[in-house]
């Protein structure tokens, strides 16, 4: 086992072409493979998870040929949608925004970024990017001073919201759809 961004104990092998392969880890990929010296890789396979690397034969440590094994989370895509409620064309047109923040860790949120979405008589959607896999994320609807762009009342007075929405990132296209219905007031 050797940590990211480490490297394991030097290992006495036999010169010539080895295969090294790196066991998967759910919810990450491998993305590229490289050596030092750079000459020494003659071959890699990322969807094998291996590498063919030439070692020299020396009994000198600075002989040594590292591989390295690069690795990324899996991502998928993230779709934020806008819908309406029933009676709600007064809100056609008008623009929503939505903060999205990772809750993985809930005593350490992290603002992934903001996106909008303009309402429409039919559900409207953005996709937001991409996302790694397993993530919890938290879509907020933001109202009030934060979202200058809409000129109707939003502190809940003459609009509803089923925000906030979580969703855990899982394979595929994850949509997240956010409803706000308008209501009146009787005079």
């Amino acid at each position: 086992d050797v940590l990211t961004n480490q490297c394991s104990d030097r290992l006495t092998v036999p010169a010539g072409i080895l295969t090294v392969t790196e066991t998967a880890r759910a919810g990450y990929q491998l993305t590229s493979v490289f050596t030092n010296p750079s000459d020494a890789l003659v071959n890699s396979n990322t969807i094998n998870r291996t590498a063919d690397v030439e070692v020299p034969t020396s009994s000198d440590p600075a002989d040594e040929v590292q591989v390295s094994f690069v690795n990324e989370a899996i991502r998928n895509q993230l779709k934020i949608c806008k819908a309406l409620g029933a009676n709600s064309s007064v809100l056609v047109g008008q623009t929503f925004n939505f903060r999205v923040t990772n809750i993985t860790d809930p005593s350490n949120p992290v603002v992934l970024g903001w996106t909008s979405v303009q309402a429409a008589s039919t559900t409207q959607c953005v996709i937001f990017g991409n996302v790694p896999l397993g993530t919890v994320v938290q879509v907020d609807e933001v109202f009030g001073p934060d979202n200058p762009n809409t000129p109707f009342d939003e502190s809940g007075q003459f609009i509803t919201t089923t925000s906030p929405a979580t969703t855990t990132i899982g394979s595929g296209v994850n949509t997240v759809t956010i409803t706000n219905t308008a209501f009146g007031q009787r005079s």
